[in-house]
C-alpha cells in the first residue's frame, strides 16, 4: 500500500494556528470615551451570512523562540466555503504542510500538500472537521467587548463600519493587549480586527512571545469556487454506502447492509469493471477479504458486521506491485 507521510500531519490541522517573524504592532486609533452605541462582539462574524458571498483572510503572527505564521483564507459562494491554509516556520510535526478544503456543508474534500495531493473526503459532523484558528476562537468574545469604545464610522471593505478600539491588562492567555474592531453597520459582521499582545504560544507551544493578528474581509462577491479534483474512487460503491472517508491509500464507508450483500455487489460488480480476482475470498468470524486486480492497481476490501446491524466496508489501494 501506498505510504502518506501528510496525512498524519494533516490532523494536526484541528489544531491550527500559525505565526511568524517580523511582528509588526497594529496600528490603532486612539480610544476615545465615547460609549459604545451598540453591543461589539467579536462573535458578529457569524453574522457573514447576512453579507452573501465574501474573501476574507486571517493572519496570525508569533515572535519568540520560535516564529511561525499562520494563513487562513476563506471564501464562500453559491452554498460552498473554501478555505486554504498556509503555515511558516514550524518544522513538519506541527505544519501539515498547505491545504485547500471546500465544504457544502455535507461534504467537505481537501486536497493539498498536506494530504500527500491526494484528495482526502469525509462527512461532516463525523470529529474530522479542520477546527480553524479564527478570530472567535483564538480570543474570547466577551472579554473583548467588554473593554471596547467606539472610535468612530469608517467605510470599509465597500461597506460603512463601526470602528471600535480597545486595550486591557489581560484576555484571555494574552498580556498588554490591544485591539480594534471594524463591524458592517447593518449586519454587524466583522469586517476587520486587530490584536497585539504577549503570552505563552498555546496553539504551537514554541514559548513566550508576542503575538500579532489581522483579520480582513478581502471583498464581496469573490467568485465561483472550484471542487476539490481527484476525488473519484476507482471501485464502485453500493447505493447503501453512507459516511464515506477517503484517505490516500484507503477509504471507508458504512451500509445498513449485510456484509453478504456488500460481498455479492462487489463480486458482481468489479470484474464488470475489468477487475479479477487475485486471492479466493478470506472469510472469518468478524470479516470478509475480497482482493482484485486491475492493471497495476490493487484493491483489499474487507466487510465487517456491525452489532446493531449492517456493514462496515474498508477499502485499500495499492498501486505499482
Amino acid at each position: 500500500m501506498k505510504k502518506s507521510n501528510g496525512i498524519l500531519g494533516l490532523f494536526l490541522v484541528s489544531l491550527l494556528v500559525a505565526c511568524s517573524s517580523n511582528s509588526t504592532e497594529p496600528s490603532l486609533k486612539p480610544i476615545v470615551t465615547t460609549p459604545a452605541n451598540s453591543s461589539p462582539s467579536i462573535g458578529s462574524a457569524a453574522n457573514h451570512a447576512l453579507l452573501g458571498s465574501y474573501s476574507s483572510t486571517f493572519l496570525i503572527q508569533f515572535n519568540g523562540p520560535v516564529q511561525w505564521k499562520y494563513t487562513l483564507g476563506t471564501r464562500t459562494a453559491s452554498g460552498l466555503s473554501e478555505n486554504t491554509l498556509h503555515i511558516e516556520g514550524l518544522d513538519k510535526t506541527r505544519n501539515p504542510g498547505d491545504i485547500r478544503t471546500v465544504t457544502d456543508g455535507i461534504t467537505t474534500r481537501m486536497i493539498g500538500a498536506g494530504t500527500d495531493k491526494e484528495c482526502v473526503q469525509f462527512s461532516n459532523n463525523q470529529g474530522m472537521d479542520p477546527k480553524w484558528i479564527t478570530p472567535e476562537s483564538m480570543v474570547s468574545a466577551s472579554e473583548l467587548s467588554a473593554n471596547l469604545k467606539l472610535v468612530g464610522e469608517e467605510t470599509f471593505a465597500g461597506r460603512e463600519s463601526l470602528h471600535y478600539a480597545g486595550n486591557a491588562a489581560r484576555v484571555d492567555v494574552w498580556k498588554d493587549a490591544r485591539f480594534g474592531l471594524w463591524l458592517d453597520k447593518s449586519t454587524k459582521a466583522l469586517l476587520k480586527m486587530e490584536f497585539f499582545a504577549a503570552g505563552d504560544d498555546e496553539f504551537f507551544w514554541t514559548g513566550s512571545g508576542t503575538l500579532y493578528a489581522l483579520y480582513t474581509v478581502d471583498g464581496l462577491n469573490p467568485g465561483s469556487i472550484e471542487p476539490v479534483a481527484g476525488c473519484a474512487l476507482s471501485v464502485p460503491l453500493p447505493d447503501s454506502a453512507d459516511h464515506l472517508v477517503r484517505l490516500p491509500g484507503m477509504a471507508s464507508f458504512e451500509s445498513k447492509t449485510s456484509i453478504d450483500e456488500i460481498r455479492a455487489f462487489y463480486q458482481d460488480r468489479l470484474p464488470k469493471d475489468n477487475w479479477k480476482e487475485i486471492e479466493p475470498l478470506d472469510q472469518s468470524q468478524t470479516a470478509i477479504v475480497l482482493s482484485y486486480q486491475r492493471n497495476a492497481e490493487k484493491v483489499e476490501i474487507q466487510i465487517a458486521p456491525v452489532t446493531s446491524g449492517g456493514s462496515t466496508v474498508k477499502l485499500f489501494f495499492i498501486t505499482g506491485q
